[in-house]
């Protein structure tokens, strides 16, 4: 016998999203729909609010609530000569917890992926450079990508395309001492923070 067909859509929503495979996002279905609605109305709400109100910053793709820039890009205290790249906003965040990294991000959404289709051209490396070509107070790019084949390969094709654009901006990224494979998302404050004081160049 079958959950019903209202459980089964919802469920087929959930299970959608990152990490939630089947099993969980029946319980999560079943969960919203019997023991707590009043949860359900909520996340109906929030989800509308969000829908609404959130969008990518002019500057840099974080999300952000307000109009034009994010909260970082718009703070006249952060150094705007230093740009941290990342993949998305979560590892954006991560790094801010930190409380080490006082410039500014470009978030690419996405990295170069050829298994899955991914150019350049698919994520926000093209904005990146209009920025460097448009602001000579640029002096350093770090990149803060996963360390893994993607990752790598996307620092490279980007810092070779700023060698080719003859800009005067030197190409860091975070120091080795992250784990091959593993996620920034997942690391500690103190492993990002000494990744960020040990930043190597990238060749």
């Amino acid at each position: 016998m079958a959950l019903p067909r209202s459980i089964r859509d919802l469920s087929e929503r959930f299970s959608s999203l990152p990490g939630v495979g089947p099993k969980l996002s029946n319980r999560i279905a079943l969960y919203l729909s019997i023991s707590n609605r009043k949860l359900a109305s909520r996340l109906e709400d929030s989800l509308k609010d969000v829908t609404a109100k959130i969008r990518l910053c002019d500057n840099c793709f974080n999300v952000t609530d307000n109009e034009s820039l994010c909260e970082i890009c718009d703070d006249g205290q952060r150094d705007k000569s230093i740009i941290l790249v990342v993949e998305t906003p979560l590892e954006l965040y991560s790094i801010e917890e930190t409380g080490e990294y006082k410039g500014v991000y470009h978030v690419l959404h996405g990295i170069i992926s050829p298994v899955n289709g991914i150019g350049p051209d698919e994520i926000r490396i093209r904005e990146l450079l209009s920025r460097l070509k448009s602001d000579s107070d640029i002096k350093e790019i770090i990149f803060g990508l996963n360390p893994n084949l993607e990752g790598d390969s996307t620092s490279l094709y980007i810092t070779n395309e700023i060698k080719d654009l003859d800009l005067d901006i030197k190409t860091t990224r975070l120091a080795k001492g992250i784990p091959t494979g593993s996620s920034i998302e997942y690391m500690s404050s103190q492993t990002l923070s000494d990744s960020l004081r040990r930043r190597d160049g990238v060749e």
